[in-house]
């Protein structure tokens, strides 16, 4: 599997509506549409993010082109399975029983009042 993130440059976006948010994730897009378009599955791609200008490359000039990018991840199948533990399919193993957990405690903490 892979991460697709984009990133800007610090230069504020002229558009109050439009701005470095929208362009990293617009960038991070279009990076993944030329991946599939190459013949890339679609399901090779786990996530696809944007970053805005939140990880400079060039810190000392951050209005610098070199900021503006897209990294893309590969990932191991361990790392794969341990960010779907999270955020994917298989989350009920973990963010489950911590539902379960907290609900539980809210509970003994509402009969403790």
């Amino acid at each position: 599997k892979i991460i697709i993130t984009g990133h800007t440059d610090a230069m504020a976006y002229k558009n109050n509506i439009y701005n470095n948010w929208n362009l990293s994730g617009d960038r991070a897009l279009s990076a993944r549409r030329v991946l599939e378009e190459a013949g890339m599955p679609e399901d090779k791609v786990m996530q696809v993010s944007a970053m805005a200008d939140q990880m400079l490359l060039d810190s000392k000039n951050p209005q610098s082109a070199g900021n503006r990018r897209i990294e893309i991840m590969v990932l191991t199948k361990s790392a794969s399975d341990t960010l779907y533990q999270y955020f994917g399919q298989h989350g009920d193993k973990v963010v489950q029983p911590l539902v379960q957990k907290l609900d539980k405690q809210q509970v003994l903490s509402q009969r403790t009042r």
